[in-house]
């Protein structure tokens, strides 16, 4: 059985990109667990959990920095 090492507080409960979980000190590895979703390009979501508007809208703009979102 494999045991998959806890992500950082910060980084348990929202969507982050990778380099946020690289900031961290998150491996690469650990991307690749199964308690991880893709949310699309260098974004990863916590799986099983729905997420707000901001949330994702917050870590779009972290992965895209020239991207405008409008409501």
């Amino acid at each position: 059985m494999v045991r998959i090492s806890p992500l950082p507080e910060n980084l348990s409960n929202v969507p982050f990109t990778v380099h946020e979980a690289r900031a961290s000190g998150v491996p690469a590895k650990r991307l690749r667990a199964n308690d991880l979703a893709d949310g699309g390009r260098l974004i990863y979501l916590p799986a099983g959990r729905e997420f707000q508007l901001t949330e994702r809208a917050r870590v779009l703009t972290a992965a895209t920095p020239d991207a405008w979102i409008f409501p």
